[in-house]
């Protein structure tokens, strides 16, 4: 498989596994982001972090309406079940994750379908949690 150009791919439903990302509190694991920006010429560029384990998310009920679920078996890069939470956008900067996608640690995996984007477009614009900003970003 022919390695693509970062600008090829930084594209909104583009999903990467990034190896060893560096949460806030320092801790460091492997963990799939999705690009939800819809213009990536403008920095940072707006991510989601995703999360196969869902079980708290399922005991609180009102969580629903801010999160979008992967059913297993719609992507092969997702084993399990997977759950996109709207409180976890996060904006990183383009030059940032381009030098990560050239050195190894940020691997494409594929596209969402135009339908999931469609889907997680009517959340973000419903949203009465994410900010004004990035809704104009995303939608």
């Amino acid at each position: 498989m022919v390695d693509l150009p970062f600008d090829a791919i930084c594209i909104k439903g583009a999903v990467f596994l990034w190896r060893d990302y560096r949460f806030s509190d320092g801790e460091e694991k492997d963990k799939f982001v999705i690009i939800l920006s819809k213009d990536n010429s403008l920095d940072p560029v707006l991510l989601i972090l995703t999360t196969s384990q869902i079980e708290n998310y399922k005991r609180i009920k009102r969580l629903h309406i801010e999160t979008y679920t992967i059913r297993t078996g719609e992507y092969t890069w997702f084993p399990k079940e997977t759950l996109l939470d709207f409180s976890k956008i996060i904006g990183h900067n383009k030059e940032e994750l381009s030098s990560a996608y050239g050195v190894g640690k940020l691997k494409y995996c594929g596209a969402l379908k135009d339908s999931h984007l469609k889907e997680i477009d009517d959340i973000v614009y419903k949203s009465e949690i994410i900010e004004e900003y990035k809704i104009e970003r995303i939608v």
